[in-house]
């Protein structure tokens, strides 16, 4: 009998070892939501008004998985994104995963792509950047499928916070997405965590925003980018009028990854634009400061 008990005590354990791996990723399943929103996960959201992040019963696995759809509000444009974590700024992560792994469904309007950035943090969001994994693909999607985009470390130290970002891009600059796509998302995972260092920093091919976070964002976001090669650099933050409201970097700045903060507590809410320049190549990302 002893031994009996034992047996299904370790039969218990490995039957549990998958839904732990996956627990790393808070509410990774989207089985739990409060007032529209996911647990654990800030949306773009604007209550009583336009809802381009919601639940459905499509699922991969359990009862519920997440939909993401781009809508029309008023004249705006909203597409759906998800960011990880209260108030958007992550959950703590001590491992080096290898990847980002999910299911996804996507059927994409005009070349719009469904998007998942992930950054790993050390010393938390405005720690220094340890790790990233983006992708951006416009295939449609029509049953559940899965995907694994893998991590790409800049350091070689394990890092203490992880945030995750799902989002649709459009087909050019990434805000010119189209009414209609939507994607469906369940099962977050991380693909081979281990608590050993990872492989060596790797050179940045071009010269390029990461995805900025927390996006949504109430007072202060970090913004993330990469330098293709040494140049001088120009990091600013434009309203929607165009007018310049802050410069977070300015001066010479060596080939790899760099952050740099912007507290916009004295901003008001909206929408604005951050302008990097550098070598004779301007890039721009949209930022969504909401209160």
């Amino acid at each position: 009998m002893l031994l009996r008990h034992r047996f299904l005590l370790a039969l218990a354990l490995v039957l549990l070892v998958p839904a732990a791996v996956r627990a790393q990723i808070p509410n990774s399943g989207f089985e739990n939501w409060t007032s529209g929103d996911p647990d654990n996960w800030v949306t773009s959201n604007v209550p009583s008004f336009a809802t381009p992040v919601s639940q459905s019963s499509a699922a991969h696995g359990g009862a519920s998985a997440v939909r993401g759809t781009v809508v029309l509000f008023y004249s705006l444009l909203m597409a759906p994104v998800l960011q990880s974590g209260p108030g958007g700024h992550g959950f703590g992560c001590t491992s080096r995963p290898t990847s980002i792994d999910g299911y996804y469904q996507f059927h994409s309007v005009g070349g719009d792509r469904f998007g998942v950035n992930t950054i790993l943090y050390k010393g938390v969001v405005a720690g220094t950047v340890i790790a990233n994994a983006a992708s951006a693909n416009a295939t449609e999607v029509a049953g559940w499928t899965h995907f694994s985009v893998p991590f790409s470390y800049v350091s070689s130290a394990n890092p203490d916070t992880c945030i995750i970002q799902i989002m649709i891009v459009g087909p050019v600059t990434g805000n010119d997405y189209h009414v209609g796509s939507y994607f469906l998302l369940d099962d977050l995972s991380f693909g081979g965590a281990t608590g050993v260092d990872g492989p060596p920093a790797s050179q940045p091919t071009a010269t390029a925003f990461l995805e900025n976070a927390p996006n949504p964002f109430a007072s202060t976001t970090t913004v993330a980018f990469t330098l293709a090669r040494s140049s001088s650099v120009t990091l600013q933050v434009f309203d929607m009028q165009g007018r310049m409201v802050a410069t977070l970097l300015e001066g010479p700045m060596d080939a790899g990854q760099h952050q740099a903060s912007w507290d916009a507590s004295q901003q008001p809410s909206g929408l604005y634009w951050c302008r990097l320049t550098s070598g004779g190549v301007t890039r721009s990302r949209r930022l969504v400061c909401m209160r």
